[in-house]
């Protein structure tokens, strides 16, 4: 029941809690069920993306487990150890390289929103600056309140991008956690 209770919790994103209810099955004695929960535990770290914890739960998981779940144990450790070496994203980056409009958007692997970026923050400034330079100050003052938006989206559309891209590793890697047995 804890076992059941525990993964239940993880699948909400409980994790820390998930674990509370893996470590009291894993201070009884009972090594079928000890086995499961050492290797729910690992996973519940891998998907709070710990891996280097993942992996020792995993490591520590063949000798407790049922044979049939050992080779799997193993397979899982190395599949933590390859979480670590994922390849990551720099917001801060995308954000820096997003002072040219589009550039955090190419860096973090979205082309074409690159392009539309670049064309449409240029042709809010082109505007602006037609405006002001044509002597309609109201309407400047409009295109380059609208401007500075855009821009600013830019910038904060590009660093939620690379976030959004390390996730999207994180989770895909993450599926290949299957543990060979259901709940």
């Amino acid at each position: 029941m804890k076992l059941t209770i525990g993964y239940d919790l993880m699948m909400l994103g409980n994790s820390p809690r998930a674990r509370t209810y893996f470590r009291e099955v894993l201070a009884r004695d009972d090594s079928n069920v000890k086995g499961r929960a050492w290797l729910l535990e690992g996973v519940s770290f891998a998907r709070d993306g710990d891996w280097q914890a993942a992996e020792q739960a995993f490591m520590a998981a063949p000798s407790a487990v049922e044979p049939e779940f050992r080779a799997r144990a193993i397979e899982l450790a190395g599949l933590a150890a390859e979480g670590a070496r994922l390849p990551r994203k720099s917001p801060a980056l995308a954000g820096a390289l997003s002072l040219v409009p589009g550039l955090g958007y190419l860096y973090s692997g979205y082309p074409e929103t690159a392009i539309s970026s670049l064309i449409v923050n240029e042709l809010f400034m082109a505007a602006t600056y037609k405006a002001f330079a044509d002597g309609n100050k109201p309407l400047g003052a409009v295109l380059g309140f609208f401007s500075l938006g855009w821009y600013g989206g830019n910038i904060t559309g590009s660093i939620s991008t690379a976030h959004r891209r390390n996730a999207a590793r994180k989770d895909e890697h993450i599926l290949k956690f299957n543990l060979g047995f259901r709940y």
